[in-house]
């Protein structure tokens, strides 16, 4: 299924942890891997989360993961990049992914 294109994405920048990208939603956050991951051991299933969270529910990977698909290993990881070049390669990959090879 493809995404959407939001409009209203803003390029996120935070230093503490370290994070950049676009996100229309990033302030309202909510941080659920207690619950996704409690400590009795009882995740729920995948029909379970979506009867809990429906589609607010958002897989968030880490940084380092994703700069690793945005640059894959023929890139220095140390290479200055601006926020604004970071989120420009972000939304081709968001575009590639949905199938969206040109504009």
């Amino acid at each position: 299924t493809k995404s959407p294109r939001n409009p209203q994405v803003k390029i996120v920048s935070e230093s503490k942890p370290f994070c950049r990208g676009l996100c229309s939603d990033f302030n309202k956050r909510k941080a659920v891997n207690n619950k996704i991951r409690p400590v009795d051991g009882k995740t729920p299933s995948l029909t379970q989360a979506q009867e809990i969270w429906s589609d607010r529910l958002v897989l968030v990977a880490t940084q380092e993961l994703r700069d690793s698909v945005l640059f894959g290993d023929g890139v220095d990881p140390t290479l200055p990049l601006s926020d604004t070049d970071y989120c420009i390669l972000e939304a081709i990959g968001q575009s590639r992914r949905d199938g969206i090879f040109r504009t």
